[in-house]
């Protein structure tokens, strides 16, 4: 069974710094699947885009939002 995460926290799981917060929430997903609903995704595109990302780390996003998360919530 997946885990549905909001905005905030699947932005939380990508930032690669050491955070407790971040910790608890990877503890609580454990090794179930990280799902994300379609807003978030336009969310996070929506927010690369008013911040004035590049083509590299745009590329970089849609990586990590296609990639699966199962058992890795990062």
């Amino acid at each position: 069974m997946g885990v549905v995460i909001d905005t905030m926290v699947i932005s939380w799981l990508f930032d690669d710094r050491p955070d407790p917060v971040v910790e608890r929430y990877r503890q609580v997903i454990g090794s179930r699947s990280v799902l994300l609903a379609f807003h978030s995704v336009m969310e996070l595109r929506y927010g690369a885009m008013r911040a004035g990302w590049g083509e590299l780390r745009r590329r970089r996003l849609e990586r990590r939002i296609a990639e699966p998360h199962r058992g890795r919530a990062r």
